[in-house]
């Protein structure tokens, strides 16, 4: 398994025109860099569900970058991919991503904090002390 070094994301512009149709989408365009030197960068279109078909560039919201997967942070789904940016799953946004570790990425929803595999799985949740939720509302 590869480690993720870095993701890029853009949102890329493809407009579909004929007699009967003339619509803009935008698809997420991905860039990989491993820390294993001897992998080459990766620059592909990343894979989406049903649930971001027709994504316009504002539904675009971020990427959180784990060991060997990362997650593309859209309005209506997120999408979990793994280091050669396959689609692993996708989960309903639930908060705001805070944390990345090497296998999970933790987000925080109000008062509680929630960890989530690359199978978007739930790990275990915790309610958030007084000290943490001041320091985390002040960054």
């Amino acid at each position: 398994m590869s480690n993720i070094k870095s993701v890029n994301v853009r949102m890329s512009r493809i407009g579909f025109h004929g007699v009967e149709i003339n619509k803009v989408v935008y698809v997420p365009s991905v860039d990989i860099t491993y820390t294993d030197t001897n992998k080459k960068k990766l620059s592909i279109f990343a894979p989406i569900s049903d649930g971001n078909k027709g994504l316009k560039r504002k539904d675009f919201h971020g990427v959180v970058v784990c060991g060997d997967f990362f997650v593309i942070l859209f309005t209506n789904e997120w999408e979990i991919l793994s280091d050669d940016c396959k689609l692993l799953a996708t989960m309903k946004p639930c908060g705001t991503p805070i944390q990345a570790d090497e296998d999970e990425f933790i987000v925080r929803d109000g008062n509680v904090i929630t960890w989530y595999d690359k199978n978007g799985k739930n790990v275990g949740s915790r309610e958030l002390t007084a000290e943490e939720i001041e320091y985390l509302d002040k960054k």
